[in-house]
């Protein structure tokens, strides 16, 4: 595995995001490699946003909850780099339809 430098500029912080929920997976390692090589260049603590350690539901709204959004993304970031986000910014970040549907072209296997 190559760990990237982490000095310099912000890169004394790192943030990861994942298809899959966060415990047993890849960018868990990769925090993990980071962390153990080159923990006292972080300026704060790795952060990991993925899936709840649950099934993945098959109902709209209990998808409105289970998807990490770019909202949370953004949080997650700001939070990291220690800046505060503007609630504007937030709201323009909210998407206006279904969480788990890829474009408006997709019409789905059902």
């Amino acid at each position: 595995m190559v760990t990237p430098p982490v000095r310099g500029g912000d890169a004394g912080r790192r943030g990861q995001n994942e298809k899959p929920e966060p415990p047993g997976g890849v960018s868990g390692e990769v925090v993990a490699a980071v962390t153990e090589r080159a923990f006292d260049s972080l300026r704060s603590p790795p952060k990991r946003v993925g899936l709840p350690p649950s099934p993945t539901p098959a109902s709209p709204s209990l998808a409105e909850s289970y998807y990490p959004r770019a909202r949370d993304l953004a949080v997650s970031i700001c939070a990291t780099l220690g800046v505060s986000v503007p609630e504007e910014a937030l709201t323009a970040l909210d998407s206006k339809g279904p969480i788990d549907v890829p474009d408006s072209s997709f019409t789905g296997p059902f």
